[in-house]
């Protein structure tokens, strides 16, 4: 179901919508929903990465938080060279968890 919302706009804010909306020749509403998408997906990657280094996301459900797979989520922390939280008790436990598997 689609939602109607209102916002207020900011002067130099609508201009440049109206500029993308020009470039673009697609009307207004079409562009603030493909702008937010955008934006929602650019924070959902930001809030993942935050979440993952607090230690609160493990890199699966960070992959899962920002609606990609696991080897995505590994991708970005790579591209923003973020290192894997990953220790000697997660090795421990993988192992395990390959040896219970076989």
């Amino acid at each position: 179901m689609k939602q109607v919302m209102t916002a207020r706009l900011s002067e130099s804010l609508e201009k440049d919508l109206n500029l993308v909306a020009k470039t673009e020749q697609q009307e207004k509403s079409t562009v603030l929903r493909k702008l937010l998408n955008k934006a929602v997906i650019e924070w959902k990657k930001e809030e993942a990465i935050k979440r993952y280094q607090q230690g609160v996301f493990s890199t699966e459900q960070a992959a899962e938080f920002m609606g990609a797979s696991t080897w995505s989520f590994l991708t970005l922390l790579k591209e923003k060279k973020i290192p894997l939280l990953y220790d000697i008790e997660d090795f421990k436990k993988e192992l395990k968890d390959i040896k219970w598997k076989k």
